[in-house]
């Protein structure tokens, strides 16, 4: 039987990919020049950065993938715990995944990741 928690972590996690990807979709409109969520989906792939509509679709699953599973270890981490200071538990589950990630970034010399220059945050 799948249980709640599980559930909850599942739309969480789509729905935030989803919102991450209209997100950056936008911002490509602007003119960001820095990698993009899919991007991010393409390297782990194919630890390159191919181009296509193909790569974009498989970039994009392994994006709602990847945010679908953190979504549920947190569900899971508020499950076994109380339902007090959410916002820290977040918090402190945020920075423990993003640490992880720019480990792997450095670990695995992925450039596009662990080295975002200042000049590609500038939208102006």
């Amino acid at each position: 039987m799948v249980k709640d928690w599980m559930i909850s972590g599942i739309i969480a996690g789509g729905v935030a990919a989803v919102i991450q990807n209209i997100y950056g979709m936008v911002m490509k409109i602007f003119g960001y020049g820095g990698p993009f969520y899919i991007d991010y989906g393409k390297i782990v792939l194919f630890k390159r950065l191919p181009q296509g509509v193909l790569s974009d679709g498989l970039g994009l699953i392994a994006h709602l993938i990847w945010d679908i599973v953190l979504a549920m270890g947190f569900a899971y981490i508020l499950h076994i715990g109380s339902s007090h200071y959410l916002w820290v538990k977040g918090l402190i589950y945020e920075m423990v995944i993003w640490f992880f990630i720019e480990i792997g970034a450095v670990l695995y010399r992925i450039p596009l990741i662990s080295e975002v220059s200042s000049y590609s945050l500038t939208f102006f």
